[in-house]
């Protein structure tokens, strides 16, 4: 998340909401498949996001990270 703030404010926001100073958080649903999802990958779900270009190269990026390591320490 581009705008995703710092622990302290999230903490604070938190708390507020423990407190009933805040509204409850409004869940978020997938634009594709209508799952719930954190928002993290915009309008989808994880599960959706890995099917788009983004989501399909960041898998890829992982997989050949996770092997190059596990070829470093055999």
């Amino acid at each position: 998340m581009a705008d995703d703030p710092t622990n302290s404010e999230r903490q604070r926001r938190w708390r507020l909401r423990q407190a009933g100073e805040l509204p409850p958080v409004e869940p978020l649903s997938c634009s594709s498949c209508g799952a719930r999802c954190t928002g993290a990958h915009g309008a989808l779900c994880l599960r959706c996001w890995r099917q788009t270009p983004d989501g399909k190269e960041w898998q890829r990026l992982r997989i050949a990270d996770y092997r190059r390591r596990k070829r470093a320490n055999p």
